[in-house]
């Protein structure tokens, strides 16, 4: 299912899957030249995509906002801690 997705999604829009298997699918090189070029094609495969997650835009940010503080100064690493 995930590889069908991204191959509906991806295909039209050109956007590089984050699924390895579809970095040589033909359908995909069709619509992102980019996949023909064996240096980007490796830095594709060797990439860690973000996890799937509800959540995943709020941890973000939080984890930013946190982060943000500890270097601005304006709390201390234990203040920071997010979990």
């Amino acid at each position: 299912m995930r590889e069908e997705g991204q191959m509906a999604a991806h295909s039209v829009t050109g956007n590089v899957p984050g699924l390895n298997s579809l970095l040589e699918d033909s359908r995909m090189k069709a619509a992102n030249e980019l996949l023909d070029k064996p240096g980007f094609l490796k830095a594709a495969k060797s990439t860690v995509t973000r996890p799937v997650s509800e959540e995943y835009t709020v941890r973000s940010e939080e984890a930013q906002r946190a982060v943000h503080k500890y270097l601005a100064g304006t709390k201390g690493l234990d203040q920071t801690a997010l979990f």
